[in-house]
């Protein structure tokens, strides 16, 4: 993308019209019954030609959880600085108002506490160490991420998150294709007492707990889901390609972890599973991912799913 590469005539609109400076640009309108979410985004990874990144964004979520309904509205602004190769920092300001109506019960303090609108406010700071040899499907390489968030305004609370993952080939073809991968992941995550329930720690899905729903996985009060204040998860993989041209990939995974009201692993859960990659060369380089995963070891109140798909940046 190029924000400044502006168009001369209609036929340039399809013909080189905002392109060519290595800037990213999205416009995602997903309208649905469950989440309805709107954004735009903009970075240039070497702001004015320097080792500065700098990134834009505004959007409009509205999910229809199954307790009550949220509704957000705000923007992002991230500043980076690569400070290698493989290093970089950054800080990041999010600015959102908050809306949580309609609940499904008054008996759930947590809950109660944030109906309405409220502002959230917070700043975080970053480093990120990232040696893979791709982003979308990599097979060498380490991912290191560790950040500090701390949210002012209506709500103040500070929360610590690490993430990690770890890429090997354990077998090639001799012209270095049809690579088996294993790829182990994790993260961290803790947050103080005070961190209202739209921001604590829900698990479940593709993006972080195969074999559970969406938030599936998190302390309840009743039925009411309300969020932890710690996460542990960890996931580990085996992708191979079962066509020439690695359009097609099988994976066997494992996922593990727990959410929970505090430092513990009282409530770990485990499941297995397996799925399929595609990637379709004229939609680019992200995958479609489809997994089926069974629990073997769950609390009474998780929620399960035998089969999730995703379209994107899959884990």
């Amino acid at each position: 993308f190029d924000i400044t590469n502006f168009p001369r005539k209609f036929s340039d609109l399809g013909n080189g019209a905002f392109r060519g400076n290595g800037e990213q640009f999205r416009i995602e309108a997903v309208p649905g019954e469950e989440v309805s979410r709107y954004l735009v985004n903009w970075t240039n990874p070497y702001f004015l030609g320097t080792n500065y990144s700098l990134g834009l964004s505004g959007f409009f979520y509205n999910r229809f959880f199954e307790s009550y309904e949220e509704r957000r509205l705000g923007g992002r602004v991230q500043v980076g600085r690569l400070l290698s190769r493989y290093l970089s920092a950054n800080v990041a300001v999010r600015l959102e108002d908050v809306e949580v109506r309609n609940p499904s019960t008054l008996l759930v303090p947590e809950l109660n506490e944030v109906l309405g609108n409220s502002f959230l406010g917070t700043v975080r700071p970053g480093l990120t160490w990232d040696t893979r040899d791709s982003t979308f499907m990599p097979s060498e390489g380490t991912y290191l991420e560790g950040s500090v968030e701390q949210a002012f305004s209506d709500f103040s609370f500070t929360k610590l998150e690490f993430a990690a993952k770890k890429y090997f080939t354990v077998y090639e073809r001799i012209d270095n294709a049809g690579r088996h991968v294993v790829a182990l992941s994790g993260n961290v995550g803790w947050t103080t007492d005070n961190t209202p329930i739209f921001e604590q720690y829900y698990a479940g899905g593709v993006q972080t707990f195969r074999g559970f729903r969406f938030r599936g996985v998190t302390p309840r009060i009743g039925t009411t889901p309300t969020g932890g204040t710690f996460q542990l998860l960890g996931s580990t993989e085996y992708i191979l390609p079962i066509t020439a041209g690695e359009n097609f990939r099988l994976i066997a995974f494992s996922d593990y972890g727990t959410v929970d009201d505090n430092v513990s692993l009282d409530k770990f859960r485990l499941s297995v599973g397996g799925g399929l990659r595609i990637t379709i060369p004229q939609m680019g380089p992200v995958p479609i991912a489809l997994d089926w995963a069974v629990p073997l070891v769950r609390e009474d109140r998780d929620q399960t799913r035998l089969f999730q798909f995703y379209i994107g940046f899959t884990r």
